[in-house]
């Protein structure tokens, strides 16, 4: 069997239509392989059970039968998390396993902790949440163990620092470090130089969630707003509730700077960015990647983010980093940036550089074709 005859199952429990970055990665690796002419079909917990048949096949919500079935056809079995069934299937077709981490938690749909406390310990909370959160938590210390003492695997993570926090289970040379590429439809044709689109106002994007930092904004800007310092901002993403953030917003009285817009399309996110003078990504949590960081900055827009995680690490000095869940700080990097046109293209010109040359696509796929077909 050549390399190209390969064929991935791509499984993740996030899809389309849920948006967020598990989603956009499933998504962007599904799409790369496809373009070398691999075969792909995503298999997926999210939407009504049904299957699309495209360039990218989608199964929906599978029977057990079918999942097993599925799992024996292809050759390459890729769990965006961790998931017993694809998992044990997977070991019993004799199948390469790949498993990609998105977090500390070693499982994924949740249960799992950055901090560690210990068998029982974990279990308490667990407890109050009825027969679903002991199932999470057993699957939580299987997924444990199974990365642990199973050394055929093999283990991606986004950043150096994600990797430091799986120490523990690092028992093999399996373990790669590939950051996420940057990938919108059409790339090539959409112009990453929009200083001439530049409509003046600061933008914040991702799953509005607790620890994405949008409450530090717009405390941020109510900070410089008492000093008569106003400007612009637009937030845009899922949202938990339809009151939030509005109620925030509304709160500090910045109905007239601050508009939430909710979730946006890939279209109208890309319009959203280029038009923007600056991206933050005020983070209050150890973020493990930045995928919004990289990709304001692959269209040529300067950063602030949060010194904090992988964040830190995927944007370097090419960002202007502050102390998390600071809004004095916070406040202040955007006014030295925003008063300023000529650091705002300088930073921006900088950002872009550095982004197509480390999260290019390209560089991504060999990357993981390395780690996973070796």
């Amino acid at each position: 069997m050549t390399n190209k005859n390969i064929r991935f199952l791509i499984y993740s429990h996030f899809y389309y239509p849920s948006i967020g970055g598990i989603e956009r990665h499933t998504d962007n690796l599904a799409k790369l392989l496809i373009s070398k002419g691999y075969n792909v079909t995503i298999v997926t917990q999210s939407g009504n059970k049904v299957v699309e048949i495209g360039k990218i096949i989608i199964i929906r919500r599978p029977s057990i039968a079918l999942l097993a079935s599925l799992i024996f056809y292809h050759d390459v079995i890729h769990m965006q998390g961790f998931n017993i069934f694809v998992y044990l299937f997977a070991k019993l077709f004799k199948k390469r396993i790949v498993w990609y981490h998105h977090g500390y938690d070693l499982c994924s749909v949740g249960g799992g902790t950055s901090i560690y406390k210990g068998f029982f310990k974990t279990l308490e909370p667990h407890l109050r949440r009825s027969l679903d959160g002991i199932l999470l938590w057993l699957s939580f210390h299987i997924s444990r163990m199974i990365a642990k003492i199973d050394k055929k695997i093999t283990h991606i993570v986004t950043t150096y620092y994600m990797l430091k926090g799986f120490r523990e289970f690092i028992r093999s040379l399996n373990w790669h470090v590939i950051y996420n590429p940057v990938l919108f439809d059409n790339l090539n044709q959409i112009p990453l130089n929009n200083s001439n689109n530049d409509e003046n106002y600061i933008l914040l994007y991702g799953r509005m969630m607790a620890g994405k930092g949008e409450d530090v904004l717009i405390k941020a800007l109510n900070i410089l707003k008492d000093k008569g310092i106003i400007y612009r901002a637009i937030i845009c993403g899922p949202s938990p509730s339809k009151d939030y953030p509005n109620n925030l917003i509304k709160f500090y009285r910045l109905e007239n700077q601050v508009v939430y817009v909710g979730p946006q399309t890939t279209e109208e996110l890309v319009k959203l960015i280029t038009r923007s003078s600056i991206v933050v990504v005020p983070s209050t949590y150890e973020e493990m990647f930045g995928q919004t960081a990289i990709e304001a900055m692959y269209f040529g827009k300067p950063v602030i983010a949060s010194k904090t995680g992988g964040l830190a690490e995927v944007v370097k000095n090419f960002a202007i980093l502050v102390p998390p869940n600071d809004p004095y700080a916070l406040a202040e990097a955007i006014h030295k940036l925003m008063s300023a046109k000529n650091k705002i293209e300088k930073l921006g010109k900088k950002a872009k550089e550095y982004a197509k040359k480390v999260f290019a696509p390209e560089n991504y796929l060999q990357k993981y074709l390395k780690a996973v077909l070796k």
